[in-house]
């Protein structure tokens, strides 16, 4: 699956791969609050599907592209949620859910 945005003015265009087994959902939001939208793809867990898995695309206007970030708390971004200058991304440690946070300006 290709995705193409047209939100973002001259904005260079390249394929991303959001390819998956499960049913992709493309959210838009301003993850970084720089005033930009940037994007995410998320799907259910393969498990008992209660978990969303997310991977976060970061509008950077001085290129002019999205960049996927990485969580720099867990493998994966799940469940994650806005709260004030923080991205909270859901972790586990020994089965057990944990919520981590990571401020918003360190995705700019």
């Amino acid at each position: 699956m290709s995705i193409c945005f047209r939100w973002q003015k001259n904005l260079n265009t390249e394929d991303i791969d959001v390819s998956s087994e499960k049913k992709n959902c493309i959210l838009p939001d301003d993850y970084n609050q720089d005033g930009y939208k940037d994007f995410s793809v998320w799907h259910l867990d393969e498990g008992m599907g209660t978990y969303k898995i997310y991977r976060i695309f970061i509008f950077f206007p001085a290129e002019k592209k999205f960049k996927e970030i990485k969580s720099t708390c867990g493998d994966d971004f799940i469940n994650i949620r806005i709260d004030g200058d923080n991205l909270i991304n859901m972790t586990y440690e020994d089965s057990a859910p944990k919520s981590c946070s990571i401020p918003l300006k360190t995705l700019r």
